[in-house]
């Protein structure tokens, strides 16, 4: 299969699948000299744009970090959905055995 052009992705997702087009065009060693040199270089282009996209994502993701203690605090002062009752206060109906391991 020869190169597509030489424009920019317009997704990761949309790059990722050209790329996996390429390495399968280029796998089967069916593409003369010049075609796998030139889906090499648009491989080479595909990937610079992935590895900066997932640059751009992992930098959302620490600054929505960043942002999440804040909310933790208020967690913390919530209910604790997955705290066991106290041995005290099991009613045997409602107790789960099978999810205690001790």
């Amino acid at each position: 299969m020869p190169p597509r052009k030489s424009k920019k992705p317009a997704s990761f997702e949309e790059a990722m699948r050209e790329l996996e087009s390429l390495t399968d065009a280029m796998e089967e060693d069916a593409l003369p000299l010049e075609e796998m040199l030139k889906a090499f270089e648009r491989g080479q282009d595909l990937l610079n744009f992935c590895q900066e996209s997932l640059t751009t994502a992992r930098k959302s993701v620490e600054l929505i970090e960043k942002k999440a203690p804040a909310s933790e605090s208020r967690e913390e002062n919530a209910p604790d959905s997955t705290s066991k009752p106290s041995s005290g206060s099991q009613d045997p109906e409602t107790f789960d055995d099978d999810v205690r391991l001790f």
